[in-house]
C-alpha cells in the first residue's frame, strides 16, 4: 500500500513513524497529530549545534495545561553513525549506537521503558538507523499495554529497499474516545518522491481532514540520510507555519 493511501484511511493516527528508502537515500519521518490545545501548542525545531530535533512551545501557558513530561521532549538525536527518532523522552535512553544492529540498540536501550502514563496508555514508538562497520540497519520499536496493562514490546527490522518502508503509529486510526492503540505489526508501505521536501508535504496533505472533520495536523519531521548515513538533511513542516 502507498503511504498516502494508508494515511488517508486514518482520521487520527496520533504520532507515527516511517522508515524506508527513497532514491537511494534513507528516509525517516515522524508525524504528529493531536486534538487537545496543550498537545497542539508546539512546533518541532532542528537545533544543529546540539544535533537534535526538539519540541518548542508556541504558547507555554496553554502547553502547561497538559503533562509537560509527555509534551516536551527531544524527538530526534543524530549520532556519528546514525539516528534515533521517537514520540517521547524514551529517546534520551539511547546513549550511543554501538550494538550489533538497530533492533538490538532499541531493545537494549528501552528495556526498562513502558507505555505513556496517560488515560489511553499511549504506546511509545521509536525508530533507529545505524551504520555498524559499513553495515546499515534500521528498525522500529513499540511499547504497548496488553489487556492487563502490562507493557509489551515489539521490534521490527526495516529492510532498506528503494521505494519501500515500514509504518507504525500510536493509535489505530479512528478519531474516537477512548482512542484505540495501534494493533498488529508494522505496515509495509510504498514510498515515492523526488525530494525530502516533496515527501513531507505529500504526507502532510494526506492527513488533511475530510469535510466536517477537525484538522489534527501538528507537524511532520522529515530526515534524509545518504546511503552510508554520513550526511543528513532535515525538513520540518509545522502546522503553525502553514
Amino acid at each position: 500500500m502507498n503511504v498516502v493511501e494508508l494515511l488517508q484511511t486514518k482520521a487520527y493516527p496520533g504520532r507515527f513513524l516511517l522508515l524506508g528508502k527513497i532514491n537511494s537515500g534513507v528516509v525517516a519521518l515522524y508525524g504528529v497529530t493531536a486534538r487537545s490545545a496543550a498537545s497542539r501548542a508546539k512546533r518541532y525545531v532542528f537545533v544543529p549545534e546540539k544535533n537534535l530535533v526538539t519540541v518548542v512551545a508556541t504558547d507555554a501557558d496553554v502547553m502547561a495545561q497538559g503533562d509537560l513530561d509527555l509534551l516536551q521532549y527531544n524527538s530526534v538525536y543524530f549520532f556519528e553513525n546514525g539516528i534515533v527518532i521517537g514520540n517521547g523522552r524514551q529517546t534520551d535512553e539511547v546513549k550511543n549506537l554501538d550494538a550489533e544492529n538497530a533492533s538490538q540498540i532499541l531493545v537494549q536501550s528501552l528495556q526498562d521503558q513502558s507505555f505513556e502514563p496517560d488515560k489511553y496508555n499511549t504506546p511509545r514508538i521509536t525508530g533507529c538507523v545505524v551504520n555498524m562497520d559499513g553495515k546499515i540497519s534500521a528498525a522500529l520499536h513499540i511499547i504497548r499495554a496488553d489487556e492487563h496493562n502490562i507493557p509489551v514490546c515489539d521490534v521490527y527490522d526495516v529492510p532498506l529497499v528503494d521505494g519501500t518502508g515500514k509504518f507504525i503509529s500510536t493509535y489505530n486510526g479512528p478519531n474516537i474516545r477512548p482512542t484505540p492503540s495501534f494493533v498488529g505489526s508494522a505496515v509495509d508501505v510504498k514510498m515515492e518522491a523526488d525530494s525530502l521536501e516533496n515527501f513531507v508535504q505529500t504526507v502532510y496533505a494526506a492527513l488533511a481532514p475530510k469535510s466536517g472533520e477537525e484538522d489534527v495536523r501538528v507537524s511532520i519531521v522529515g530526515l534524509e540520510l545518504t546511503q552510508d548515513l554520513s550526511q543528513k538533511k532535515v525538513y520540518i513542516l509545522n502546522s503553525v507555519d502553514v
